[in-house]
């Protein structure tokens, strides 16, 4: 399950201005996520909240669906902050109710999401319990020029993760695993990096018109974050045309 929160809403509705343009295309994005197989959503203003099916699968789905919408996202300079969480949880929809979720999973993300002080999406503790191969998937590796399905370190990225504090001057840190944005249209090396790419020019613009350094800040390790990311699949993508280019495409 995934808790993602929205930051700057009253901006975007701001710049929404008559038409509503911005506000529609924070709607159409997130309409996204119903399309996918085994994957639910709660809208509610600036909060969104994923479910998924608990199959071999769900993991790896949930994940491309919140890389792809941080990505979306970003390219509209919407900025998202969230956490995914494990755990059995109950979801229901009635006339008379409407749809409520519950359960463990939304309490974790609900808190790790606050704890953030940056752009982005955690994992917490309780799916990497759940998934002890991650530590070996998601570290950066050579990689096949194409491929069927996205391999996890086009997905995510382990390192520090900015935290909240109330002592000034104060900036712990978190080291685990985060989601890094990706489009979901990126199926080689190089269009990974270009994603990349695209993504990194978004942060650093909301950089730029931040209100406050306090804002800024939650940009900076974001940008530093995916920057490094961005030069190991520049790398990738290099290593796989300069085979192509001498005729190796072997695996």
């Amino acid at each position: 399950m995934a808790f993602l929160d929205v930051l700057g809403f009253r901006q975007l509705i701001g710049r929404s201005g008559t038409d509503g343009s911005s506000l529609q295309r924070y709607l159409e994005i997130v309409s996204t996520i119903g399309t996918q197989p085994g994957l639910e959503y709660v809208l509610f203003s600036d909060s969104i909240v994923i479910t998924a099916e608990d199959d071999s699968d769900a993991f790896r789905r949930m994940l491309s669906a919140c890389a792809a919408l941080l990505a979306d996202l970003l390219d509209a300079e919407i900025p998202l902050r969230g956490a995914i969480a494990y755990g059995p949880f109950v979801r229901s929809t009635t006339e008379q109710t409407g749809t409520v979720v519950a359960g463990r999973p939304i309490i974790d993300a609900y808190e790790f999401e606050g704890r953030q002080d940056w752009i982005g999406i955690m994992l917490t503790p309780s799916v990497v319990e759940r998934h002890p191969e991650l530590e070996g998937e998601a570290s950066m590796g050579k990689t096949p020029a194409s491929w069927t399905g996205i391999p996890l370190n086009a997905l995510l990225r382990h390192g520090q993760i900015p935290w909240q504090s109330t002592i000034p001057h104060d900036t712990p840190r978190y080291s685990g695993f985060s989601v890094v944005p990706l489009s979901r249209n990126a199926k080689t090396a190089r269009e990974i990096e270009q994603s990349h790419a695209c993504s990194l020019a978004k942060l650093r613009r909301l950089h730029a018109i931040a209100p406050d350094p306090r804002a800024q800040r939650k940009y900076d390790a974001s940008i530093s974050a995916l920057h490094n990311v961005h030069q190991a699949w520049e790398g990738q993508a290099r290593h796989w045309e300069l085979r192509a280019a001498q005729g190796d495409f072997g695996v």
